[in-house]
């Protein structure tokens, strides 16, 4: 299956998301809506992924992880829209910088690990 060496893209997306969020300090731009609809879509195939394949072991943990991450990053970012009393105030928003560092690790991570087990074969 695809799910493993499409994992490394997702992964490498992530993390470039991530260093695009630490240098341009926290702005979102096309690219960070870009990879939100990608991990959004990656995270309904790692849902279905998870229940239609017999998964043991790592191969199993690495969906699961992925969805996690997606889940937490929308509970946190609905936390982070709660303070905000306007659609103006939220046009200034920026992601604070240790969301897009863990963002930045996430993907790495993602990515490196579906590497390996994409090279164990």
């Amino acid at each position: 299956m695809l799910y493993t060496p499409v994992s490394i893209i997702v992964g490498a997306l992530i993390t470039a998301e991530g260093l695009k969020l630490l240098i341009d300090e926290g702005r979102t731009n096309r690219f960070s809506n870009f990879v939100s609809a990608v991990e959004l879509m990656w995270m309904l195939i790692s849902l279905v992924y998870m229940f239609t394949e017999e998964l043991y072991g790592i191969y199993l943990v690495m969906p699961a992880f992925f969805v996690a991450y997606v889940a937490a990053g929308f509970v946190s970012s609905l936390f982070m829209i709660r303070q905000f009393k306007s659609m103006e105030e939220l046009e200034d928003f920026r992601v604070p910088k240790n969301y897009a560092i863990v963002s930045m690790i996430a993907g790495f991570l993602f990515s490196a690990v579906s590497m390996a087990i994409f090279a164990a074969g």
